[in-house]
């Protein structure tokens, strides 16, 4: 069943289920602790919209709009989050950790550059060509994540997890990494900015 959600309006406790708003437009709407499952929002405009203690399930967010619109503590599984630029969201200057969290998600061609993501979540998603420069990315999750030309350029990644993580190509000299774990093989790959040759 569809349920409609519009500009202007609060819900609370809310289970929104195959709800269509491709290129849509929301504007000003407030979501509490309410769950989205099977939703389409690609496309979509969220104009200084509010999620709060909010779950997302097989939603599909690609090229969506967030244009001013606060995530706080909000938790995406399995959706598809393709080309967007989280720089535009509505970020807290009091920097509270652990507002995004994502799980198994697909978020090719997205930008963080220069937010404060300290101990968010990326768990076995797929993270091609995602910008994380001068991101504060400490005490964050990427087990598991293939992260095949994503950017790391003077980045925070200091006490970040990387355990099963692979693809990713991290510069020693440029990014904060002090504590962070890695996993051999894929670790190997740090060693590229020394520019020295390995042999067996």
């Amino acid at each position: 069943m569809k349920r409609v959600v519009d500009s202007q309006q609060e819900y609370y406790d809310h289970d929104v289920s195959k709800l269509t708003m491709a290129d849509a437009q929301l504007e000003n709407a407030l979501f509490d602790r309410c769950i989205f499952s099977d939703c389409d929002f690609s496309a979509a405009t969220l104009r200084q919209c509010k999620f709060i203690e909010c779950e997302f399930i097989r939603c599909n967010l690609s090229l969506s709009e967030i244009a001013r619109s606060t995530f706080r503590e909000v938790t995406f599984t399995e959706c598809k989050l393709m080309g967007i630029d989280w720089t535009k969201a509505g970020w807290s200057s009091l920097h509270l950790p652990g507002s995004l969290q994502f799980y198994r998600c697909i978020l090719d061609h997205s930008s963080f550059f220069g937010l404060y993501l300290a101990q968010c979540k990326w768990v076995e998603c797929r993270l091609h060509d995602v910008d994380f420069t001068e991101t504060q990315c400490e005490h964050a999750d990427f087990t598991g994540s293939d992260c095949y030309r994503a950017t790391f350029h003077h980045t925070d990644l200091r006490s970040a997890d990387f355990s099963h993580a692979y693809g990713y190509n991290i510069n020693l000299f440029n990014n904060e990494i002090k504590r962070a774990t890695f996993m051999l093989p894929e670790a190997a790959s740090l060693l590229a900015s020394l520019q020295i040759t390995l042999i067996e």
